[in-house]
């Protein structure tokens, strides 16, 4: 797929210079679940799909979209200079404001919002395959897309949550909650967090996810449970999760580490959920792929590297020296050297002779 020339696709050229990089490595495949497919450079927003991107400059009402049209790469007969937000799923996008929106994609992946009143709306979430949209104001939800990943929720009923102050979601469910009062609610794929029926949420302070298990945390007592699939980290009964100050996540595995610096791993161990004779003393920055977790010392030329094996040989092989910033994907890792705009990609893609110079 080739990048647009439209104006703020231009700005997303002129910021990198490495759309092809970025089309390749960015969008998640089928089945690969990031919280967040936006993000801002330089003023541009830019959003993807699974072979889609969606670049858009609020204070202009600039836009550009490339890649798949099935998935979003087609936005010529979208309205979008009304808008200021841009969310997506792995198949549609969302630009939308507090009184309207714009959908386009696949239909089953919610890249159809023909029906739905945006009146009101603060927020947007998705999962895979759903949006929900969020009415603050009067707690209202309103859902559509893939009705198995969070796309119906007809029959979800908010009960006591006179108010929702916050969404989290898998790459199949969602959880409605208000932290202030501890009610919950969850709906989609019930194996994959869709079923929280039972569980107590008052106290929890922090939610995080895999791909298809949560974990919600309770700083004051030190508590914590997990629900979900049990192969991504959806069993955490038998594990000490007390004092915990940070939580990272891979697809199927999660992270935690304590604030005595011990860390606890749990979930599938092919993707990072096993870290028994992992010695992390004094690394202090986590990143992760969806497959692989890597522990960075600053200043220290060696990265720890545990998950998907290949990914780690790769890893372990790298000179992590002078590395000033990492960003990461479903399968590579991009490391940079600010002094010198030098960068190296660790996993399944390769940024050898790329010129990154200019790049924030």
């Amino acid at each position: 797929d080739q990048c647009s020339p439209d104006t703020a696709a231009r700005i997303v050229l002129m910021s990198y210079s490495i759309c092809l990089f970025f089309a390749t490595a960015v969008l998640p495949v089928e089945g690969i679940h990031r919280p967040d497919h936006t993000v801002a450079l330089r003023n541009v927003v830019v959003s993807s799909t699974k072979r889609a991107f969606f670049a858009f400059k609020a204070s202009s009402g600039d836009s550009a979209c490339w890649g798949s049209e099935e998935y979003g790469g087609n936005c010529k007969s979208v309205d979008v200079s009304e808008m200021t937000n841009i969310s997506s799923t792995n198949g549609a996008f969302l630009a939308f404001n507090s009184v309207d929106g714009s959908c386009w994609g696949d239909a089953a992946y919610g890249g159809d919002c023909s029906g739905i009143d945006f009146q009101g709306v603060t927020a947007v979430y998705s999962t895979f395959r759903a949006f929900v949209a969020l009415k603050a104001d009067s707690a209202e939800i309103v859902c559509w897309g893939g009705s198995t990943s969070g796309g119906n929720c007809s029959n979800v009923g908010l009960g006591d949550l006179a108010r929702v102050t916050a969404v989290h979601s898998t790459g199949h469910a969602f959880v409605a909650l208000d932290y202030s009062t501890g009610n919950a609610v969850c709906w989609g794929d019930e194996k994959r967090g869709g079923d929280c029926e039972g569980r107590s949420f008052v106290g929890v302070t922090a939610v995080y996810s895999t791909w298809s298990a949560f974990l919600a945390l309770k700083e004051a007592t030190g508590q914590a449970f997990c629900w979900g699939d049990v192969q991504s980290g959806g069993d955490c009964k038998s594990l000490d999760l007390t004092n915990i100050r940070e939580v990272h996540s891979t697809g199927s595995a999660f992270l935690a580490i304590k604030t005595n610096g011990d860390i606890i791993c749990w979930g599938n161990p092919k993707q990072g959920g096993k870290c028994d004779d992992v010695k992390f003393s004094g690394h202090t920055a986590i990143h992760s792929t969806g497959f692989a977790f890597v522990a960075r010392k600053e200043g220290s030329a060696k990265a720890i590297c545990w998950g998907n094996q290949m990914f780690c040989e790769d890893c372990r092989n790298q000179d992590f020296s002078g590395v000033t910033a990492v960003y990461s994907t479903y399968n590579t890792l991009v490391a940079f050297r600010g002094a010198t705009a030098e960068a190296f990609c660790v996993g399944s893609l390769d940024c050898r002779g790329m010129d990154f110079s200019g790049t924030d």
